[in-house]
């Protein structure tokens, strides 16, 4: 076994938390940690959660910047306001 840090952070980036665990190398480390319908119910959960993200990542789509927003996105905030008031007036 080795040790590792688990870290936690909040959307922000913000750290939450963090705490040093055991991590097992081998099946049999594995066993000794955890009982064995607690390896199985681990390895769902995980597995659940990627198809649930597989899920929202399809459902959102592919997003696509075009060259004009993502130019926009580069101009300072007056540039912007500029910009779209000139837009208002065309």
């Amino acid at each position: 076994m080795k040790q590792v840090t688990i870290e936690a952070f909040d959307k922000d980036g913000n750290k939450l938390g963090e705490q040093v665990e055991d991590q097992p190398e081998t099946m049999a480390e594995l066993l000794d940690q955890f009982e064995e319908k607690d390896i199985v119910s681990m390895v769902w959960r995980s597995h659940a959660i990627d198809v649930q993200r597989e899920l929202r990542s399809k459902a959102r789509g592919p997003k696509t910047e075009t060259a004009e927003l993502k130019a926009f996105k580069k101009l300072t905030p007056e540039q912007q306001a500029a910009l779209l008031a000139q837009l208002a007036n065309s």
